[in-house]
């Protein structure tokens, strides 16, 4: 892969994990409208809801999660520069296989914390749907 392959796949790259963060915060938004939703229905026939920790543990996740994206794409735009002042610039491969190495390190370590915030809000759903399902099972009875 050449120098400019790389770039045009970190682009893509980049543009498919926004993606998927903003549907992950669109995901996030519908649960806690969700978790509101059921969280109403138990207080009103005075049943307890305890999962409101997970949900602002998931949007703190969240929120990391994007501003370490947002820092980490500047601080990785910094070290390219640093990489090609400090070597030769006839000796562009080495700097573009160090360079996307260390990139690529650093955009797995995120996949893997946006990974464990989709599995908590997948089961954080679950929950909630089968909650509103009850409930409205309660309602017709």
């Amino acid at each position: 892969m050449d120098y400019v392959l790389n770039d045009e796949w970190i682009l893509r790259r980049n543009r498919l994990f926004c993606d998927v963060v903003n549907n992950f915060v669109t995901s996030f938004y519908e649960i806690q409208y969700k978790f509101f939703f059921v969280k109403k229905e138990l207080l009103t026939i005075n049943e307890s809801i305890n999962h409101y920790d997970t949900i602002q543990i998931i949007q703190s996740n969240l929120f990391h999660i994007i501003v370490t994206f947002i820092i980490d794409c500047k601080a990785l735009k910094n070290l390219k520069n640093i990489i090609s002042r400090t070597f030769s610039i006839s000796d562009y491969s080495y700097i573009a296989n160090y360079y996307y190495l260390f990139e690529h390190e650093k955009f797995v370590d995120l996949f893997k914390k946006l990974e464990r915030c989709m599995l908590g809000c997948e089961k954080l759903n679950k929950y909630l749907s089968l909650q509103i399902q009850r409930l409205k099972d309660k309602r017709k009875t």
